[in-house]
């Protein structure tokens, strides 16, 4: 299934799911076309009897996170967009399962922690760039990634901006599983969600929804994470320290 703008896609074989991000820009930098056709592939997934979804990157590389050569507006809508097939993915009975490859940051990564499982290669680059940009994650990072990695390492991710490897994101629990090979990462993903679609459907949706009730602070108050940012988008600090970034 081809998205409207033509940026992702659903390929579907043996009620495996895959949705491909294949952005125009090599990173697969999120844009709000990009953000539209990610929601549309949620919902398609949502309508299908897919009983479980891989997420991946087009071209070897997973998302480098949101396109900051948006205007503020067209990052705030793009954000806005993405949350509603987060909000729609973490909530949802089907496992998703994100396949990283080279780098998920900032935006990409806060779909990846919206997902049920993560693998990545040992090398991969995780990142939370957006306090070193002046803004906070506004998708759910940091409210997501309290519960799986706990409030200290969280805190040290999100508060200094720096990387770290698929290797470590194991160690800490945010990587279900590692290669050490970085083009078997979307084959083993697929793997794992074949085991998963094996069990039955009715189970593994009340299972989700029984994880999710362990957390007394639900996803969809995310949206409250991006009325947070709105202002830091729209500021100065951030138009000057993106071009910063940009020029890097």
């Amino acid at each position: 299934m081809e998205c409207s703008h033509g940026y992702v896609r659903v390929d579907y074989d043996d009620e495996i799911a895959t949705i491909v991000i294949d952005g125009e820009r090599r990173t697969n930098a999120i844009d709000l076309p990009l953000a539209v056709d990610f929601r549309e592939a949620v919902r398609w997934v949502e309508q299908s009897d897919a009983r479980a979804a891989v997420v991946r990157g087009a071209g070897g590389t997973y998302c480098a996170g949101g396109d900051l050569t948006q205007s503020p507006e067209q990052f705030i809508e793009a954000v806005d967009t993405s949350l509603d097939a987060i909000v729609q993915m973490y909530e949802s009975g089907t496992p998703y399962i994100a396949a990283i490859e080279r780098v998920a940051v900032g935006g990409g990564l806060e779909i990846a922690v919206a997902c049920d499982l993560r693998v990545a290669d040992a090398d991969a680059t995780l990142k939370l760039p957006e306090a070193s940009l002046g803004i906070i994650p506004p998708a759910g990072a940091a409210r997501l990634l309290v519960q799986h990695v706990g409030l200290s390492r969280a805190r040290d991710l999100l508060l200094t901006g720096r990387s770290i490897s698929g290797a470590t994101a194991a160690d800490w629990g945010l990587i279900t599983r590692t290669t050490d090979d970085p083009e078997s990462v979307v084959e083993t993903a697929q793997s794992l969600a074949r085991t998963i679609a094996e069990q039955p459907p009715a189970a593994l949706s009340a299972l989700n929804k029984a994880i999710n009730a362990a957390f007394p602070q639900p996803i969809s108050s995310a949206k409250w994470d991006l009325e947070l940012a709105k202002p830091l988008i729209q500021s100065e600090e951030f138009t000057d320290r993106k071009r910063g970034f940009l020029d890097q």
